[in-house]
């Protein structure tokens, strides 16, 4: 999808924009991809302008509108399958449960349901991605420690 292409499916237009937004450099200089919006001031050490691309989508009325930044999983989906006639559908079935879920007020037993949804939903996801080992486990502990230990360190020199 092209920067500034717009693609109707149904009743929503996609539209991939470069949006400019604030966000903080922490005490180790890392950039912090967090919007400024609640963060403690004292916190800030830095505030830096910077773009970053977002898929925006929203009724052809224009009534409703989501927006999903570069960084978030759903807008590659958007990105990847919005352009192909196969996928497309895939892409506006979800945007449609996002919509119908944003905008209804629902009554317990809906949200029962939703809550029973997403657990399974994560349930087959963790069944998919596998289990760790011990060994895995501790190597990737391991090597936590040893980068927590650097930046440490290295915050000491400073």
């Amino acid at each position: 999808m092209d920067y500034g292409k717009k693609i109707q499916v149904g009743n929503f237009v996609f539209t991939k924009l470069a949006k400019q937004i604030e966000v903080v450099v922490d005490k180790d200089d890392e950039l912090m991809k967090r919007v400024l919006d609640g963060l403690e001031k004292k916190s800030v050490l830095k505030r830096k302008k910077v773009k970053v691309g977002v898929i925006r989508v929203s009724a052809v009325s224009g009534m409703w509108a989501m927006e999903f930044r570069d960084d978030m999983p759903m807008y590659r989906v958007i990105e990847e399958g919005i352009d192909d006639e196969t996928t497309r559908g895939g892409v506006a079935y979800i945007i449609t449960n996002a919509y119908y879920a944003s905008q209804i007020i629902p009554d317990e037993g809906y949200m029962k349901d939703l809550e029973d949804a997403v657990n399974a939903f994560s349930e087959r996801r963790a069944l998919a991605a596998g289990s760790v080992s011990d060994e895995e486990d501790a190597e990737i502990l391991r090597k936590e420690r040893e980068e927590y230990e650097r930046r440490k360190g290295d915050k000491m020199v400073r």
